[in-house]
């Protein structure tokens, strides 16, 4: 039961970071690990990582042990989430919220 819930709350989570504009996943659907890692054209992750911080969510910036590849990709950092057995559904949807709601003042900053 945990294997699947994990599976489906990144399957969740890709899908709902990839319905957002400007949001770019960086490690494919093929990694079975809980984890996932993505760009915003909007802003630099360690930006984004901090505005999610005081949001609550504890995503890491960086190159997470990776600087060849993030070299080769031409990127300078990146958001990653990782799950646990005790993550949910509710978590994975509030976080994407909080990512839309960051996107959307970023956008329309006085509005």
């Amino acid at each position: 039961r945990g294997h699947r819930d994990r599976r489906d709350q990144l399957r969740r989570l890709r899908d709902g970071l990839r319905s957002i504009g400007e949001i770019h996943l960086v490690n494919g659907g093929g990694n079975p690990l809980p984890i996932v890692s993505f760009v915003s054209d909007v802003m630099h992750p360690a930006d984004m990582e901090q505005l999610l911080s005081i949001r609550g969510f504890a995503l890491r910036c960086g190159r997470h042990c990776a600087s060849i590849a993030h070299r080769r990709l031409r990127l300078s950092a990146t958001l990653r989430a990782s799950f646990g057995l005790y993550n949910t559904q509710a978590e994975v949807d509030a976080l994407l919220d909080a990512i839309r709601e960051i996107h959307r003042r970023r956008e329309h900053p006085h509005g």
